[in-house]
């Protein structure tokens, strides 16, 4: 049988020394970089090609893996760099980039546009393509950085539209999203009161001039779990707390034990406007949990007004307390109710001047119609020398949409953002509520940042949410046509 199997004659023998050749050919590109010293780019190399193959194998399961592997990328990169050195180009950030257009450039040379929002996404797709090419960004490299933050995150959208089955989507949010964002929620808490990792404490020590987002003021850093960055442990903490909220209200109560975590762990992360929309997104998960969702706009407005009052309470019973923070608990604690209990007070809130630059991103998209460029509202305008009057984000990817895009991607960027709502809505009403609500909660609660900038992990599994709920779509379009066609066809026995 062994001489069998390892015959030149043997039909798959060719393909077998196929193999053996690439096999040997990827060892000694290997041995070449290990040689070289190149570990980063050996590591990235890696990483890659085992998700590239199990994407092959399964594509389900390479998926599952990827969103792991892109929530855990920040301490990955920071044990890496304890060990191997700090690269100046890390090319960790790009695995998933580029596995992404792995699993994508199939779909797209075969593509078959049935629904209004997927030619939306298209045509806004091929405007930020067209954006990458602007000069009023500066350089081209500008330009490949927008599209690390806006385009390759998009593509994600037709990753689920093709593969996200209820199946999927219910192993990624409670077997990926939820455990690794309760161990992120305990790591940042952990963070908060004894202080960071040894690799996380020096990854501080070597960006502490780039790391004003996370300082709070007293040698006191916000925590940041192990993302790469504090904006998406930020929003990880909210997916993780809507999860929560969408599987309490699924009927599946024990998940409201853990609800506490989350929320103080957002709490702590010093971070106010989460706590808002969380709130508007209870509310919604609250009213879409009767079966149908009758009488929702109700119990909306209910849900709003008493866990407002709530907020209000408790921002009344903690918000006196000494104003000279001892530790990094006390800041974040200070921050949030000085935020919170006085909105429109500049001293104590940034809500008037993220307004105003919420406006102003509207503004320069209508008075500069073809946009400043993808890359203009990144971090990769700084980095890449990129046109200081053009950079500069709003934090609300509506307003950073008009302005890289212009007024046209602003509006239909605004009109897509319509039409997932309506769809999100039909998908509360007739998927299982376990699976239709925590996706729902979690696009509420992530109202504005559905394109949110420097995330690696967050944004990406947003668009698969949302093309997973236009599978859903098509599939009871699909059905309920058939079903038409039957009772056409054989009125007497259907």
């Amino acid at each position: 049988m062994s001489d069998l199997l390892w015959s030149s004659t043997h039909p798959s023998a060719p393909l077998r020394w196929r193999l053996w050749c690439l096999a040997f050919g990827f060892m000694a590109v290997n041995f070449f970089l290990l040689v070289r010293g190149q570990l980063n780019l050996l590591c990235a190399l890696l990483i890659f090609s085992q998700l590239a193959i199990l994407s092959v194998l399964n594509k389900h399961l390479a998926i599952l893996v990827a969103f792991a592997y892109l929530l855990l990328l920040g301490d990955i990169r920071r044990v890496f760099g304890s060990i191997m050195g700090w690269p100046t180009l890390d090319l960790l950030l790009l695995v998933g980039p580029i596995l992404t257009i792995f699993l994508v450039l199939p779909l797209l040379l075969r593509l078959r546009l049935s629904d209004p929002l997927s030619k939306c996404i298209l045509a806004l797709m091929v405007l930020m393509t067209l954006e990458i090419f602007n000069p009023k960004q500066g350089g081209i490299a500008v330009g490949v950085s927008g599209a690390m933050f806006y385009l390759v995150p998009l593509m994600w959208f037709w990753i689920g539209r093709q593969y996200a089955t209820d199946e999927l989507v219910s192993k990624l949010l409670y077997r990926v999203i939820f455990p690794l964002g309760m161990l992120a929620t305990i790591l940042g808490i952990y963070q908060t009161y004894f202080g960071f990792l040894p690799w996380e404490q020096a990854w501080i020590d070597y960006n502490i001039i780039h790391l004003h987002s996370i300082h709070m003021g007293n040698g006191f850093y916000r925590p940041f779990g192990y993302s790469v960055n504090g904006l998406e442990y930020g929003d990880l903490l909210i997916v993780t707390c809507s999860l929560t909220l969408g599987a309490f209200f699924s009927k599946k109560r024990l998940y409201g034990l853990l609800l506490p975590l989350p929320f103080i762990a957002i709490v702590l992360s010093a971070m106010r406007s989460p706590i808002v929309k969380l709130l508007v997104a209870a509310a919604v998960g609250w009213a879409l949990s009767r079966q149908r969702g009758r009488g929702w706009l109700f119990r909306f407005i209910l849900g709003v007004c008493i866990l407002g009052t709530l907020l209000m309470i408790a921002l009344n019973r903690f918000g006196g307390g000494d104003q000279n923070a001892q530790s990094a608990s006390d800041a974040a604690l200070q921050h949030q109710t000085e935020g919170l209990s006085h909105p429109l007070d500049p001293k104590h809130s940034t809500a008037g001047l993220h307004a105003q630059m919420f406006g102003s991103g509207i503004l320069r998209g209508i008075l500069y119609p073809i946009g400043y460029g993808l890359g203009s509202t990144t971090l990769g305008s700084g980095k890449f020398g990129g046109n200081e009057d053009a950079a500069g984000s709003s934090e609300v990817d509506i307003s950073d949409i008009f302005t890289t895009l212009g007024v046209l991607g602003g509006v239909l960027y605004f009109y897509i953002c319509i039409i997932i709502l309506q769809i999100a809505f039909n998908y509360a009403r007739n998927k299982p509520k376990s699976i239709s609500l925590p996706v729902i909660v979690i696009l509420f609660g992530m109202a504005g940042n559905w394109m949110a900038l420097g995330q690696y992990a967050i944004t990406p599994f947003i668009w698969l949410l949302v093309g997973a709920m236009v599978r859903a779509k098509n599939e009871d379009d699909l059905s309920k046509r058939q079903t038409a066609h039957l009772q056409t066809a054989h009125p007497l026995t259907v």
